[in-house]
């Protein structure tokens, strides 16, 4: 089996296919949960329209802790479900998809025999509930070796530590490839394309869509329509005039992006913050150090939660408290980031207290709607909500037997499983440093899979496509032309912020090089040059958000 690498796709032709063709399902939502859905039910057999009302990946799966993991604390809160479901799931994704999800090590400071005891115990019940199948059980670090492995934690009076392991990913790379695959299974996927309402006898057959860009409105015929809108699943519900309690709680998590020195790369850092007890990862991620998350209720514009003060102060809080003699200020911060994350509401008193579980219901009007759940488990919810609508479709006639679930078995990214995927990626791991810097190549297979090659090609015929878009970060010109040729992204923003995400990482820099990047990609998307400058505009405004100071 060969690689296999994403052709072009154009967003006039998928609002075409979703206009004219009947659909067994539509899903609303471009977020890992919708794209999720779309590959497990594109995989099965089915047709499959996917509409997003921002950009893929725009709202909560752009703006996670980058984790895929278990999830320690869930076993604190009395979720051992959450942990062990999320851990069968972290499996699956290390052999799906190797390049862009790999495992990390994570330390526990320990202060202390007590605190010792107490994370051992909850590490060794973290382990059981992996089935002693991570990538290592964990172990300890003598408190020489603690130090050796972050200095910067001298000052603060641990005894050692604990080292347990779970997986990294890029949020956003993760949810365009699934979409990716999906799209290459047959599915027809828009962006800045919004549901504006419903229809159908009996239950809901058809939905009302918006073109965003292009100003036109359309139908989409589908035989059951399934609600992936995250935090905004309650507000797309009102469009039905269903009255009922609301599904989601949404939560604000905010997130510190500091240089990578001086915590390095080595390992991530859990955090007991000294306030509240919370813990607070310190991560590795890019050539930066990102820092979260908060956890806090939340009732504002659901389109821009801000990151305030306050968020900013218990964050760096933390940071202090365990390295002492790097006394972190705001003039550290590099960018800043807030999400939301789409809870089941319930009686809690407080946001981190709310269950990670999902929940698939069906409405009065027969719409599948699922809420809850987070970046790590988005495979399995997937599967849940693709079930509950094959046996709607059985109820209804359309299906006579259930196609079952193959997403276990799906590569992502391009390459096969196993050690023919690995050969693969050896194989253009060297053809592309042949001609690119080590780092930049790592990059592009770790974000583009077997696409990097065709990025790779053009950087190596037009030297100016392999330029560095930001002096210290891996990202080159050419990822941009085939964020628009390969990946559905129509505005500025799509590019520099989901496909490249430079926006997060180096926001500041990313306004310097936003008029050149839309010069490059204008040609390509018919921009003349009001439309380019219009579009420089509206990026400004975006990345604005991302910048703190």
């Amino acid at each position: 089996m060969q690689a296999t690498f994403p052709s072009p796709v154009s967003r006039d032709e998928q609002l075409a296919r979703l206009a004219s063709q009947q659909f067994d399902v539509a899903v609303v939502g471009g977020g890992i949960t919708g794209v999720g859905i779309a590959l497990d039910a594109a995989t099965r057999g089915l047709r499959v329209a996917l509409v997003e009302r921002q950009d893929f990946a725009a709202g909560t799966s752009s703006r996670t802790t980058k984790l895929i993991h278990g999830g320690l604390r869930y076993m604190a809160q009395g979720q051992p479900g959450v942990t062990r479901d999320a851990s069968i799931e972290r499996r699956h994704l290390l052999h799906l998809a190797p390049q862009l999800v790999h495992a990390l090590p994570f330390v526990i400071p320990v202060a202390g025999l007590p605190d010792r005891l107490m994370m051992a115990a909850a590490l060794t019940a973290y382990d059981f509930l992996a089935s002693f199948r991570n990538v290592r059980n964990h172990h300890r670090l003598s408190r020489r070796e603690l130090y050796s492995w972050f200095p910067v934690l001298r000052g603060a009076r641990y005894s050692g530590g604990l080292v347990y392991y779970d997986g990294q990913t890029d949020d956003v790379r993760l949810t365009v490839t699934v979409l990716e695959e999906a799209l290459r299974y047959g599915a027809c996927a828009a962006n800045h394309c919004e549901a504006i309402g419903f229809g159908g006898a009996g239950h809901v057959d058809h939905l009302r869509c918006r073109d965003l860009l292009g100003g036109g409105e359309f139908a989409i015929a589908a035989r059951r329509v399934v609600l992936a809108s995250g935090v905004w699943v309650d507000a797309v519900l009102g469009q039905e005039g269903e009255a009922r309690r609301p599904l989601v709680r949404p939560a604000k998590g905010v997130h510190l992006i500091l240089p990578r020195l001086p915590f390095g790369d080595k390992g991530a850092l859990l955090l007991r913050h000294p306030k509240d007890g919370r813990y607070v990862f310190v991560v590795p991620w890019k050539g930066r150090t990102l820092v979260g998350t908060t956890d806090t209720a939340y009732t504002g514009d659901l389109d821009a939660p801000p990151v305030a003060p306050s968020d900013v102060r218990y964050l760096l809080q933390v940071v202090n408290a365990a390295a002492p003699a790097m006394r972190a200020t705001e003039a550290d911060i590099l960018g800043v980031q807030a999400g939301l994350r789409p809870l089941i509401n319930a009686s809690t008193r407080t946001a981190d207290s709310v269950s990670r579980e999902d929940r698939v219901t069906v409405t009065n009007s027969g719409m599948v709607a699922i809420v809850g759940g987070k970046l790590t488990t988005y495979r399995h919810m997937g599967q849940k909500v693709v079930d509950r609508v094959v046996g709607l479709l059985q109820q209804d006639g359309t299906l006579k037997s259930a196609p079952p679930c193959r997403t276990e078995e799906v590569p992502l990214g391009g390459f096969p499983r196993g050690a023919a995927g690995d050969l693969a990626r050896q194989e253009l791991s060297q053809e592309l440093r042949a001609h690119l810097p080590r780092d930049v190549a790592e990059h592009l297979i770790a974000a583009y899979g077997a696409g990097a090659a065709r990025i790779g090609a053009s950087a190596a015929t037009t030297p100016a496509l392999a330029e560095r878009l930001v002096p210290d970060l891996p990202v080159i010109a050419a990822e941009a032309t085939y964020a628009v040729e390969r990946e559905l992204a129509v505005t500025l923003g799509d590019v520099l912020t989901r496909r490249l995400g430079v926006t997060l990482l180096a926001p500041r820099a990313a306004l310097a090089v936003a008029p050149p990047v839309a010069a490059q990609i204008g040609p390509v998307l018919g921009w003349d040059a009001p439309e380019q400058e219009r579009q420089v505009a509206a990026y400004r405004a975006e990345a604005d958000g991302y910048i703190w100071g």
